[in-house]
């Protein structure tokens, strides 16, 4: 999966991205177009990403961040 430079604009690494990824708590449909990604760096740190396309041919990190608390009933 590719991990495009505006993921990285939050300060989160693309090792961070992947450790995230790997493991993901939960997913979350956002359309059919994108998802949001909960997950846990191998810190321990929870990240929510955005992936596009995800079922796509061509799925891709558009977006990730240390979650927010707008996001925690997910969990």
């Amino acid at each position: 999966m590719r991990i495009l430079p505006d993921a990285l604009k939050h300060g989160v690494s693309r090792d961070e991205i992947r450790s995230a990824l790997q493991v993901p708590m939960r997913e979350v449909r956002q359309g059919t177009e994108k998802m949001l990604v909960i997950g846990a760096t191998s810190a321990g740190t929870l990240l929510e990403l955005v992936v596009a396309d995800p079922e796509g041919d061509d799925p891709r990190v558009i977006h990730a961040m240390a979650l927010r608390p707008k996001f925690y009933d997910y969990l």
